[in-house]
């Protein structure tokens, strides 16, 4: 099954590669919170954060997107589930490797 064009002249997703999965959103409770949480822990006033998902080459690529800090911390995986466990992992453990966005607004 393919996903139908928008309108002539646009091109669509070409389906195969990766595959839909179940997801089990318990497993990713430090990603949960990073992305939902307003306050921090003192509780002061936080910006929430975005989450960019996509596939290239094959692999799930996600994105963690600090706004308030300005910097996102990214990883891939095989599998949708796979990057977003690996995620969860960076997050509980401080190693991630977060970058500073160039296109952040000032």
């Amino acid at each position: 099954m393919g996903i139908r064009r928008r309108s002539e002249g646009v091109g669509g997703a070409v389906s195969g590669g990766v595959g839909p999965e179940t997801v089990d959103v318990q497993a990713l409770p430090s990603l949960l919170e990073y992305l939902t949480s307003v306050l921090f822990e003192d509780g002061s006033e936080r910006e929430t954060s975005t989450l960019l998902v996509f596939t290239e080459d094959g692999r799930w690529k996600v994105a963690l997107n600090d706004r308030q800090e300005g910097r996102s911390l990214w990883v891939s995986g095989s599998s949708f589930f796979g990057a977003l466990l690996a995620l969860e992992e960076q997050l509980c453990t401080g190693e991630g490797d977060w970058r500073v966005n160039r296109a952040r607004k000032k």
